[in-house]
């Protein structure tokens, strides 16, 4: 993993907030405001923690790693924990984009020890995530055929969505549960 923690200069609330970012495409777009939202939240005294998921943006790991789904769900188990020691607070509340607030959402789910949730426009589960990027990626071929979007139409062990790759493992666990 891969975070930048904003510590307050004052320290004033009692909670620490854990940022999951979302994944693939969405995460070109929605990165600047998640760092506008994460530096105006230690401006109001709060502690952040947001992060890269393993395999993707600044992390270590690589899209094609076996594990994609169990590590991102591990990834926010293992930030929820950091967040707590680094900000010395115990209760913490966690805001999750498009897929990382359905990872957020259901690792909150099973830890029980998480103060609330914001569940910030999430995918119903890894099935939708993967069937919206897949669909989007090939309208996008369609609308503009000499983009990123046209490169190999066919890959042995996976797909492309939107300049990202999904593993056929990664699409197949996706299906089941995120």
């Amino acid at each position: 993993m891969f975070g930048w923690f904003h510590q307050p200069v004052e320290q004033t609330r009692q909670t620490a907030i854990l940022i999951c970012n979302p994944l693939g495409d969405d995460i070109v777009r929605a990165h600047r405001s998640l760092r506008h939202l994460a530096e105006d939240l230690e401006a109001a005294g709060y502690p952040v923690l947001r992060f890269d998921f393993h395999g993707t943006g600044d992390a270590g790991g690589d899209e094609r790693d076996p594990g994609r789904v169990a590590a991102w769900h591990r990834d926010v188990g293992v930030a929820i924990d950091e967040l707590r020691e680094r900000s010395g607070l115990q209760q913490i509340s966690v805001i999750g984009l498009r897929l990382g607030a359905t990872i957020a959402a259901e690792v909150a789910a099973a830890r029980g020890d998480v103060a609330s949730v914001v569940l910030w426009h999430p995918f119903g589960n890894g099935k939708a995530f993967t069937a919206d990027t897949l669909r989007m990626h090939k309208m996008h071929r369609m609308l503009e055929p000499e983009s990123f979007a046209a490169g190999p139409k066919e890959y042995d062990d996976g797909e492309e969505a939107l300049g990202f790759f999904l593993t056929k493992e990664t699409l197949a666990t996706s299906s089941v549960s995120i």
